[in-house]
């Protein structure tokens, strides 16, 4: 799931109170929004950031 339709699904839900700060904790930085992943589970919406690429 695209990071707008992130949003856009969030609408479906305007009694939510809904605050979305994204921040690695292990580096102490603000994870750019290309970074992370959304993804849809029975009714829940996961967010996640992207594993880096192995070497």
């Amino acid at each position: 799931m695209k990071v707008r339709e992130f949003f856009e699904k969030l609408r479906q839900y305007p009694d939510w109170d809904v605050d979305l700060v994204i921040e690695d904790k292990e580096n102490r930085k603000l994870i750019d929004i290309e970074d992370i992943v959304v993804d849809e589970r029975n009714g829940n919406l996961i967010i996640y950031k992207k594993r880096e690429a192995q070497k």
